[in-house]
C-alpha cells in the first residue's frame, strides 16, 4: 500500500513493497530513493520507518537520520510536524507497541507522553493485528486504535477525550472538527467533544468519510447502488448527490471531489456534482486522495499481492491529466510498462503521456 505526502513540486511516496521515493510529478522524474521497503509514516519534511525493533526518522531534505529509538514489538508509528503546546511547537513521533504508546519529542530526544493500552473505563482497541496510530492535523490529539475502534488522547493534558467502537475518525484540515460514522464533532481544546450535527436516516446507514474546511463528503447505499453526497460543514445540509459513485477525496480549495465508478476516478464539482474530468486506470482503484497543499490527486491500486501502482494526476481543469505512474514490485523487472498499462498511453496525446517508473 502507498502513503503519500506532497509539497509544491515534490512528492514523498512510501510503498510497503519498495520503500520511500521522492519524485517530481511535474518533471516526471524520480529524485531520490531514501530507504527500502518497510512500514512507514510520513509528514511534511519527515519520514519514519519501522525495522525489526527500531524506528528511524529521516529528514527528507538532507536525507539524514535525525532520530532513532529501539522499541520492541512496534505495531505502528506516526509523525507530526508541529505539535503545539502553550509555549512552542515541536516535531513528534508516536510509537505503538504491546507495551503502550509513547510520544517522543524529536528535538529533545525524550518521551513527553505515554498512553496506556487499557483505560479504566473501557477496553482498548489497540490490541489487534492491524493496530494504527495517528496525529490530528494540528498535532494536538493522538488517535490509537484498529478496525475495532479508537481512542483519542490530548497530547499535552494526557486526557482521553473521545472513544468509539467500529469507526475510524476523519479530521478536518484545521483539526478542530472530525467525523465519526454519521456525526460531525467539534473538538474544544482538550475538553469533551460536542456533536455539531448528525445525519438522521432510519432506513439507510450513512458514513461521513472526508472533511474539508467547508464541505463534508458522505456515502450511503440503496440496495446495490452507491450514492455520494456533499454536505455543508456548518449546517449539515446536503448540497448535491451523485449516483453510482464511491467517494474518496475533497480538494483543498473545496471546489472538487473525487470518486470511483468502476475502473475510473471522476473529478466532480462540489457545487452541483458535475463531472469535469475522468481518469481511467486498468484495475479497480482502491484508494484516492488529494494532497492537502497542492493540486495533486493520488490514485492507489493493488493489482496483485506483489504489485501496487500509484497514479499521480494534476487536477485543475482544463489541464487534468495523469502525470506520473509508479509501479512497485517485489523484484525489479523489465522497465517497459506491463501490457495492461498501455491504454494509459494510448488514451493520451504523446505530449500528455505519463512517465511510467518501475520500482523494486
Amino acid at each position: 500500500m502507498w502513503t503519500c505526502v506532497a509539497g509544491d513540486t515534490q512528492v514523498l511516496c512510501a510503498s510497503d513493497l519498495s520503500g520511500l521515493y521522492i519524485c517530481n510529478p511535474v518533471a516526471g522524474s524520480l529524485v531520490h530513493h531514501l530507504f527500502v521497503a518497510g512500514q512507514s509514516a510520513l509528514c511534511d519534511g519527515l519520514a519514519a520507518r519501522i525495522v525489526s525493533d527500531t524506528v528511524r526518522v529521516w529528514d527528507t531534505v538532507s536525507r539524514r537520520i535525525i532520530f532513532k529509538v529501539r522499541a520492541r514489538n512496534t505495531l505502528a508509528c506516526a509523525l507530526t510536524h508541529g505539535a503545539a503546546n502553550a509555549t512552542n511547537a515541536t516535531c513528534m513521533l508516536a510509537t505503538a507497541s504491546l507495551a503502550g504508546v509513547a510520544v517522543w519529542d524529536l528535538a529533545a530526544g525524550q518521551v513527553v507522553r505515554t498512553v496506556p493500552l487499557v483505560s479504566e473505563s473501557h477496553p482498548t482497541y489497540l490490541l489487534h493485528e492491524r493496530a494504527t496510530c495517528s496525529f490530528s492535523p494540528a498535532g494536538v490529539y493522538l488517535v490509537v486504535g484498529s478496525a475495532k475502534g479508537f481512542e483519542m488522547w490530548h497530547i499535552w493534558t494526557g486526557k482521553l477525550v473521545f472513544h468509539a467502537a467500529g469507526h475510524v475518525p476523519v479530521f478536518a484540515p484545521d483539526g478542530n472538527r472530525m467525523a465519526v460514522g454519521s456525526n460531525v464533532w467539534h473538538l474544544r481544546g482538550g475538553r469533551a467533544a460536542h456533536c455539531q450535527w448528525a445525519i438522521s436516516d432510519p432506513v439507510h446507514r450513512h458514513s461521513l468519510l472526508v472533511l474539508s474546511s467547508r464541505h463534508v463528503l458522505g456515502f450511503h447505499t440503496r440496495g446495490t447502488t452507491a450514492y455520494t453526497t456533499v454536505y455543508s460543514m456548518e449546517t449539515g445540509q446536503d448540497i448535491c448527490t451523485v449516483k453510482r459513485l464511491w467517494p474518496g477525496a475533497l480538494s483543498p480549495d473545496g471546489r472538487f471531489f473525487a470518486g470511483r465508478r468502476q475502473c475510473s476516478v471522476l473529478l466532480c464539482t462540489t457545487s452541483g456534482g458535475v463531472c469535469v474530468a475522468c481518469f481511467t486506470t486498468p484495475h479497480c482503484t482502491i484508494e484516492w486522495t488529494f494532497s492537502p497543499c497542492s493540486s495533486f490527486l493520488f490514485c492507489i491500486q493493488s493489482e496483485t499481492g506483489k504489485t501496487s501502482s500509484l497514479y499521480i494526476a494534476d487536477t485543475p481543469p482544463p489541464s487534468c491529466r495523469i502525470m506520473l505512474l509508479l509501479l512497485a514490485v517485489h523484484r525489479r523487472s523489465t522497465p517497459a510498462p506491463p501490457p495492461e498499462l498501455w491504454h494509459v498511453w494510448q488514451s493520451a496525446a504523446p505530449a500528455q503521456r505519463p512517465r511510467i517508473i518501475t520500482l523494486g
